[in-house]
């Protein structure tokens, strides 16, 4: 009874430097303007908030 456990910290790391020639699909989070893209866009054309890749699940 007398080891200790450890917790280990993780965490997801996505790979942005991914390159596809198919559009995907980014939601604004300040807006909610949704927009239809090759590549990676940084900030959203309408308001400049952050972008999340739709094809990416929210957990």
């Amino acid at each position: 009874m007398g080891k200790r456990l450890q917790r280990v910290a993780t965490r997801n790391v996505w790979d942005t430097a991914y390159e596809t020639n198919e559009k995907s699909q980014y939601e604004c989070y300040g807006c909610g303007h949704r927009l239809s893209v090759e590549g990676s866009p940084i900030v959203c054309p309408e308001c400049d908030g952050q972008l999340r890749n739709c094809e990416m699940p929210m957990e």
